[in-house]
């Protein structure tokens, strides 16, 4: 099927003519729509002007009548017993004075009596007392006439009134002399009620009297009249402090007469714009597509092969151009079709030559592509193993995450309830406060391993807060002092008097990079002394400087040192990883200080010095004094009054006996199982506050059947987990926990956890416990000199592992009393050196059996 074509000249006439209708269409009807509106809002406005306009002028007269009835009110008041001449006059007067009044009256009650005057009238007419009644004041109609009463009052009561009486024609006449000739005017009260007009005037529509006029001050209203059904607009118009308002009525038809012939000069002015514009299109049209058919019919001579063609366009603008352009390009089109016919026969022979050469690429290609296959295999499979390589190192950090905190929770546990219940003059509280902080600085180290990506991506975090310098070396020194006994090295901590007591930094870290140096210079330091020299430079540098005698570093290695994984001390090898300089270098930055500074040759020591921001605060961290003053902490019991319940749930042993300790210390009542499966039907026969669960005992929704089968009330959940790692709070709520704990944690954090989701208060309690009585059985003096000094020597070492030794052996030994050797070990498990030392102490002092 053919589809007929247009020519130029219609599109152009459809493309200008249709979407100027459009437009004339929309400003037809937007331009009569707003004429029409805004003539019939003019009109409108007119109406509710004039209606306005006539109230007033209306409520100007009226206002003069109230002020006649208080004038003659007044004279009855000044002089009650005047002659009734005397109030002929002052109504004459009055009315006088008052052109709209048609009469006026004054009465009083005693003595009874008044006085009456119309105007026109000859003379007045005396009221006498039997007509004297009284009558409520305001406005009242009768008939034709419109009467005002004012009450008369002295001293508190009503001893007469006044009137003044009005016709409704002369307020009608009132109105009408500025009265518009197509508007219709009438007076009514507030209730619609209307006054009669002139008899003479002709009768208003029903609608003027009906219920259909609008009762809105100012708005104009459409009603229809109920007799010929025209259609009026209303507006009312309120006299102000008056009971009356003005009507103004006009047919619609004639408000609205101005509109319809302002709107239809408007459309047809349109109109006459429209019909020019068509037929300018049509002229201007015809002028454009006459040369445009003359080329369309060239352009089809020379697509049928007539190249000679010379269209005849006598015109110098772009159709002229256009015409000498076809005929040039006939022209060189004949020529190209000759050149292309040569050019043909060229390359019909080169193509047969180059045929040969393509059949010996492609073969190569061929080849290259298999090539090229074979290596992006290589490398998907290496992308894979790298991959799951990734995978791997996550997967090796987040489980010894877990397999380090683990058994880290429980020595630092253990730890803490031990301190706890060793008396604060006790030589053990000592060697506990070293274990325990031993086992925190270990945590640190293991975060800081675990966070070793984060050091190389740039993610470490710094946690600068007020820190108790002096504290933090004696922590130190405290960690150090033990090895440095064992190889024989003194130890010495030179700390300038002028140090802040506190400052700001993060004193996990500054204590990381301090052991780290302190320790390097013990084990490369076989005698002689290890010191860590602390001072100020300035006002805003600390430095920090460790010094031994050890073997020394040979210049050429210096720099080598502060790489990873790398160790030198003159040609000796030690066992580390060699990330130690490394991280320190990286730490020191992060704190914002200085790089670290060698000075060393072999056999003459080293000095690792650092300098860090000195940034001094008044700020005590917590607990500081507390400290200073007094070792050993305060144990945290529940408020008197308040319980806790709690249920201990987790598969380690060590971890549930620790946490359950630390809660009865605490005053809770704990119950400990090791499955979930347990605590559901524990939760079924007894109310608990508290479920402290493993982050990785549960399964999909397991804490939400928890708090189902508890059958008093659901319980808050508590997680706990060594796998910290960021988000693992986040997740641990996701699972529906209530609270997360990272292992290890303090028995302060534990309860301060458990005190904000319970709303429970503990308090710290200071308690001291007898040290234990032990019994004196009968031990050979050789054996027993022996195990004392065994004892001693452990003791001193701090080697538990060798008192656990020490304890198999006597075991074995018919001789040793099986009670000591069971307290002995006891004592071993608990840390309990001031009880071992009691124990020595007596087997040195065995002489003879018992």
């Amino acid at each position: 099927m053919t589809i007929p074509r247009r020519s130029i000249r219609n599109k152009l006439i459809l493309s200008t003519l249709l979407p100027v209708t459009a437009v004339f269409a929309l400003l037809f009807w937007l331009g009569v729509s707003h004429v029409r509106a805004y003539v019939s809002d003019d009109a409108r406005h007119m109406l509710s002007e004039h209606a306005r306009h006539q109230a007033s002028r209306l409520a100007l007269v009226l206002s003069q009548v109230p002020a006649l009835a208080e004038s003659l009110g007044d004279i009855v008041i000044a002089e009650p017993d005047q002659p009734q001449a005397l109030r002929y006059a002052h109504l004459i007067d009055g009315l006088r004075r008052t052109p709209i009044a048609k009469a006026a009256g004054i009465a009083q009650y005693s003595p009874a009596g008044g006085a009456y005057m119309r105007r026109g009238a000859p003379a007045g007419r005396a009221i006498p007392a039997d007509e004297i009644e009284s009558r409520p004041p305001g406005w009242h109609t009768n008939g034709s006439t419109l009467k005002f009463i004012r009450a008369i009052h002295y001293q508190g009561q009503r001893v007469g009134e006044s009137w003044v009486e009005l016709d409704t024609a002369d307020l009608y006449r009132e109105i009408e002399r500025l009265r518009s000739p197509a508007v219709r005017l009438f007076v009514s009260d507030t209730d619609g009620h209307l006054l009669e007009p002139d008899q003479g005037a002709p009768p208003l529509p029903r609608i003027a009297t009906g219920a259909g006029v609008p009762h809105a001050d100012g708005a104009v209203a459409t009603v229809r009249g109920t007799d010929d059904g025209v259609a009026y607009w209303v507006v009312n118009s309120e006299l102000p402090d008056m009971p009356w308002r003005v009507t103004a009525l006009t047919p619609t038809e004639i408000a609205l007469q101005r509109a319809r012939t302002e709107a239809t000069l408007f459309a047809l002015g349109l109109l006459l714009a429209l019909l020019a514009i068509v037929v300018i299109v049509g002229v201007a049209t015809g002028q454009i597509t006459r040369p445009l058919a003359t080329l369309d019919a060239s352009v089809r001579q020379i697509a049928q092969g007539d190249f000679a063609v010379a269209p005849d366009v006598a015109s110098n603008d772009e159709l002229g151009g256009l015409a000498q352009a076809i005929r040039r390009m006939g022209v060189h089109i004949r020529d190209r079709e000759q050149q292309l016919r040569n050019a043909q026969q060229v390359l019909e022979q080169r193509v047969a030559a180059r045929t040969a050469d393509l059949q010996q690429s492609n073969t190569r290609l061929m080849r290259q592509i298999k090539a090229t296959r074979k290596t992006q295999e290589a490398l998907r499979l290496a992308s894979e193993q790298a991959q799951q390589a990734s995978r791997a190192k996550s997967e090796f950090l987040s489980n010894m995450s877990h397999e380090l905190r683990t058994p880290l929770h429980g020595v630092l546990g253990y730890a803490q309830i031990l301190r706890r219940d060793t008396p604060a003059n006790s030589s053990q509280r000592e060697s506990l406060e070293a274990i325990e902080r031993c086992g925190q600085h270990l945590l640190t180290l293991i975060n800081d391993i675990l966070d070793l990506t984060k050091i190389e991506a740039g993610q470490m975090r710094v946690d600068i807060q007020p820190t108790d310098l002096l504290q933090l070396l004696e922590d130190v020194r405290t960690i150090v002092a033990q090895r440095a006994r064992t190889k024989g090295l003194a130890l010495h901590l030179e700390i300038a008097t002028d140090l802040p007591t506190a400052i700001l930094t993060d004193p996990v870290k500054l204590k990381q990079i301090l052991l780290n140096l302190l320790g390097n210079a013990v084990k490369f330091t076989t005698r002689g002394a290890v010191t860590l020299a602390v001072q100020a430079v300035g006002k805003d540098l600390l430095q920090f400087e460790v010094a031994d005698t050890g073997v020394g570093i040979p210049s050429d290695k210096i720099d080598a040192i502060f790489d990873a994984f790398h160790q030198a001390r003159a040609g000796q090898a030690i066992d580390g990883t060699g990330l130690g300089l490394a991280i320190n270098q990286r730490l020191i930055a992060l704190l914002g200080g200085q790089p670290m500074q060698v000075l060393s040759a072999p056999g003459a020591g080293s000095r690792f010095s650092f300098r860090i921001p000195l940034q001094p605060t008044e700020q005590l961290p917590g607990g500081l004094d507390a400290r200073r003053h007094d070792n050993r902490p305060a144990r945290l019991q529940l408020t008197a009054g308040q319980s806790c319940a709690v249920l201990v749930v987790d598969p380690v042993t060590e971890n549930r006996n620790m946490l359950a300790t630390l809660l009865r210390y605490a005053g809770c009542r704990v119950e400990s199982l090791d499955t979930r499966e347990q605590a559901v039907q524990r939760l079924s026969d007894e109310a608990f506050d508290l479920i402290v669960m493993d982050v990785r005992l549960p399964g999909d929704a397991a804490i939400t059947d928890l708090r189902r089968q508890a059958a008093f009330g659901e319980p808050k959940v508590l997680a706990i987990s060594a796998q910290v790692f960021p988000g693992a709070a986040s997740m641990a709520h996701q699972l529906g926990f209530d609270a997360f704990l990272g292992i290890p944690f303090s028995d302060r954090q534990l309860l301060d956890v458990i005190g904000s989701l319970l709303g429970l208060r503990f308090e710290p309690r200071g308690e001291q416990r007898d040290a234990p009585v032990t019994a004196r059985p009968h031990w050979p003096v050789v054996l027993a000199q022996e195990t004392a000094l065994r004892i001693r020597e452990a003791i001193d070492m701090g080697d538990v592992a060798n008192l656990f030794q020490l304890a198999d052996e006597l075991a074995d030994n018919p001789d040793a009393p099986r009670a000591d050797v069971d307290n002995m070990a006891l004592m071993a498990r608990l840390f309990d050196f001031d009880g071992l030392r009691q124990l020595c102490n007596r087997l040195q002092a065995t002489d003879a059996p018992a």
